[in-house]
């Protein structure tokens, strides 16, 4: 399950759920800094990040449910308020956005990855 977390101490305890490696040891693949800006809409929460060095930004309409059965129904709404904002759906967000940036060699393994998991399906 996808988390997101910040900050080197909390990084460092999800880091430390699968490998033994310390995080001075480890090498930086991407720095990834936005200034973040949340809200709620009715019982959605709107997130909208901007990239210190670029200015681009990346939006997020997001809306917990309970049950699995919820799902796609989440979906529909979730699509349609980021209509309503004028949110256009991207392909990538702002890891892969400052990977490319940054990292051209891990982000070009990534797409590689991902495009040979499309192709399992």
């Amino acid at each position: 399950q996808y988390r997101e977390v910040m900050g080197r101490e909390e990084v460092g305890k999800e880091v430390a759920t699968f490998t033994n490696i310390e995080m001075d040891k480890m090498v930086e693949m991407v720095r990834v800094v936005a200034l973040r800006q949340s809200w709620t809409m009715g019982e959605f929460n709107v997130v909208i990040d901007r990239m210190e060095d670029d200015g681009w930004s990346v939006g997020e309409v997001e809306l917990v449910v309970k049950r699995q059965e919820e799902v796609e129904t989440a979906k529909r709404k979730v699509r349609k308020a980021g209509n309503m904002l004028g949110f256009t759906p991207q392909d990538h967000g702002k890891v892969e956005h400052c990977l490319g940036r940054q990292n051209r060699e891990a982000a070009a393994v990534l797409m590689e990855v991902r495009r040979m998991a499309g192709a399992e399906d």
